[in-house]
């Protein structure tokens, strides 16, 4: 098979730009759905309790929470995973002087 050379010369992330506070999202899930008082209390829990603050969301405006059509969340998954994704390229080739060409392989990790 060869010798593999593999080197890694940058590492950079990048986070859409809509913040959403755990706080901020407790108020919206519970304006957007008619929660029981059990589903409200695990909500809360689930979203206050733990040592997450807030988060970075891929959408336009939280409004777009309670969005189910499989065809726009996949079109919002691709819009802000190219957007995102591309910037932390530029950022890490930027970081390591390298162009597009000087690159042999991308290792990427997206989470929904």
């Amino acid at each position: 098979m060869g010798d593999l050379k593999v080197s890694m010369r940058a590492l950079a992330t990048a986070n859409p730009s809509l913040y959403v506070t755990q706080a901020e999202a407790v108020v919206h899930y519970e304006s957007l759905f008619d929660l029981q008082d059990g589903e409200r209390d695990l909500y809360r829990r689930l979203l206050l309790d733990g040592p997450i603050r807030g988060r970075y969301i891929g959408m336009d405006s939280p409004q777009e929470a309670a969005e189910t059509n499989q065809d726009k969340l996949v079109q919002r998954y691709l819009k802000f995973g190219r957007q995102v994704g591309s910037r932390a390229v530029r950022t890490a080739m930027d970081q390591a002087g390298l162009k597009p060409d000087d690159v042999g392989g991308l290792v990427v990790n997206s989470c929904t």
